[in-house]
């Protein structure tokens, strides 16, 4: 990291020698040309016009070259402001579940933060703790506290429109309000959390009288910064299905009954061994064949589909 840190410190100083130089060179030239313009004028004919004096100014240069300067100085503010914002929120979520940790203590949220995840969308940093809160809390609950984790898989600055979203499995609610000011820059990260279950009971001969699967669970966050240098909007997706999610919180679903999983989402390589496959193909009371997802929510579906639905 400081290797890194001082080679970008390193680049961005020859950057700034070198325009530098050409300002210097530049104000030179300039400074040369408008002396002799401004003698030439005044053996032809006296400069009357405003825009004539103005044209030969010769503190022009100097303050063209004062402008540059400026920008180039936004410009490492705005990136220093960038890099310790990555720097916090990368903090603050991987200290989620540390005794010391949770919630956002180094990002700087807004206020009135707009949140927005596939289930719901709040206004105001307290309606977001309030319901973000309890699920951190039940998560910890079941995992056994050695093993949970958080991990930021990667982090980067983006556009201020930045729309990961089309790729997303379940992103954010598509009908939240728009955003109540405008963003100069977003902070995108992606993140795992995962743990082995807490409790765990063995019988005679080793054998498995309750065992508590492992949790997984993925997805996205997008940062949304104001002028203020705030969070005013944090964007949340995740990829798996919310039934698996919730079925790693139901007794029933650690002792009796499988985990409920898409094979298309979950891809060749997951285990399903123990899953039940919601795109599995199964008759209905009609004897119309459907996948299960499409019956969890119909009271003709064939009984082993109705548990499932109310397992969870």
């Amino acid at each position: 990291m400081s290797r890194s840190r001082s080679r970008s410190y390193l680049a961005r100083g020859v950057v700034l020698c070198t325009v530098i130089a050409g300002l210097i060179s530049a104000l030179f030239q300039s400074s040369d040309e408008n002396f002799v313009g401004h003698q030439s004028l005044s053996r032809t004919r006296p400069a009357t016009s405003s825009t004539a004096l103005r044209d030969s100014d010769p503190l022009r240069p100097f303050r063209a070259a004062v402008d540059v300067i400026d920008q180039i100085g936004d410009a490492y503010k705005l990136a220093e402001e960038q890099e310790s914002m990555m720097k916090a929120i990368r903090v603050d979520l991987e200290s989620a579940y540390k005794e010391d940790g949770g919630g956002f203590t180094f990002t700087p949220l807004a206020s009135d933060l707009q949140f927005v995840d596939p289930f719901v969308h709040t206004e105001g940093r307290l309606l977001s703790d309030v319901y973000l809160a309890p699920q951190m809390a039940a998560i910890k609950g079941i995992a056994d506290p050695e093993s949970l984790k958080f991990k930021v898989k990667s982090i980067k600055v983006v556009a201020a429109d930045f729309d990961p979203w089309g790729n997303a499995t379940y992103p954010p609610r598509t009908d939240a309000p728009v955003a109540k000011r405008s963003a100069k820059y977003a902070i995108y990260a992606t993140w795992e959390t995962s743990c082995q279950g807490r409790f765990n009971i063995t019988g005679p001969n080793g054998a498995n009288l309750f065992e508590q699967k492992p949790f997984y669970m993925s997805g996205q966050d997008v940062f949304r910064v104001d002028e203020r240098g705030q969070v005013s909007r944090l964007e949340m997706a995740i990829d798996q299905h919310p039934l698996a999610i919730a079925a790693h919180f139901s007794p029933f679903a650690q002792t009796f009954a499988p985990t409920l999983i898409s094979k298309k989402e979950a891809g060749a390589s997951a285990n399903l061994d123990a899953a039940t496959v919601l795109d599995q193909k199964v008759r209905d009371a009609s004897g119309t064949q459907k996948t299960i997802a499409e019956l969890m929510g119909n009271d003709d579906a064939p009984a082993p589909v109705i548990f499932l639905r109310h397992m969870g």
